[in-house]
Order: C-alpha cells, then structure tokens, then sequence
C-alpha cells in the first residue's frame, strides 16, 4: 500500500457519534472530499465524551462504504486514533479539540 496522510474534521455530535469529513493525498482521492461516522460502542475508564471503542463506516473512492474499528484515547488532551479493519491495523492518527464540539485528526496509514 503507498503511504499517504490525510486529515479528518469530526464534529461531536449531541449523541456522543463523531461525524467526519476527510481528505488524504492518495493518489485517486485527490482533491476529493469523504464522509465518515462513528458510533461509540461502549465508554472507557476516565471518559471525558470522547475516548472509547466506536463502529465506524466511510465512504471512499467510487462511493464504496467500508466497516472499522475505531479505538479513541486521550492523553493529556491529544487524542489518540486507532482504525482496524477485519482486526488489521490500518490507520492511525493524532488529533486535539478545535472547538468546543470538534475535534481535528491528522493520520497516515500503515
């Protein structure tokens, strides 16, 4: 797989789920912008709304919707961003909050 780094924009919503928009430099998603959401599945110890296990679906080149994994922690305020597909590793990436109800992640893959 050719490396590339992307960035998403997720925006909290009330419920808890992360609604994202992404881009990457991947050679067929070039200026192309993606959409992703992500349920929380269940909380973790010390939850300050973010951290935990979510279900997460994207949608990628030729509108082709693709199911992870996505584990969140945090550390002293920066987050922490693990995407698992089938159990595989695939991303990972580093984001902190932008706004009271966002959160900006940059990430490579693996």
């Amino acid at each position: 797989m050719t490396k590339f780094i992307g960035v998403v924009v997720y925006e909290i919503l009330p419920d808890g789920c992360l609604n994202g928009v992404y881009a990457n430099n991947g050679v067929d998603a070039k200026n192309k912008i993606f959409n992703e959401i992500a349920r929380k599945k269940k909380k973790t110890e010390n939850d300050d709304g973010i951290p935990g296990c979510y279900a997460c679906s994207y949608i990628d080149i030729g509108n082709s919707v693709h199911i992870c994994d996505l584990e969140i922690s945090n550390n002293n305020g920066q987050y922490t961003f693990i995407w698992k597909e089938n159990e595989t590793l695939k991303w990972e990436g580093i984001g902190w909050r932008t706004r009271d109800n966002q959160i900006t992640v940059s990430y490579k893959n693996l």
